[in-house]
């Protein structure tokens, strides 16, 4: 059950890292539309949504600090 308000499960933070350190940006793709597919699941409502890729976006940025930002710009390309 994703919960993004109170941030109880954040696994799609930790997957979409996780995929753009190894250089694999599809795979970020994916890990949004299934946590913006449990939200929805749950009558969430478009902030909800937002928020959602507010907080993978603020995480792949913070990201870059570690794993080097030209991997977050592939991501960022991949998932538009």
């Amino acid at each position: 059950m994703l919960i993004v308000r109170e941030a109880r499960s954040p696994w799609y933070i930790v997957a979409a890292v996780a995929f753009t350190a190894s250089n694999r940006p599809e795979g970020v793709r994916r890990v949004f539309e299934d946590a913006l597919e449990d939200l929805r699941s749950e009558s969430a409502t478009k902030s909800d949504e937002f928020l959602l890729a507010q907080k993978m976006r603020e995480a792949l940025f913070r990201s870059g600090l570690i794993s080097g930002y030209n991997k977050v710009s592939f991501t960022f390309r991949a998932v538009l």
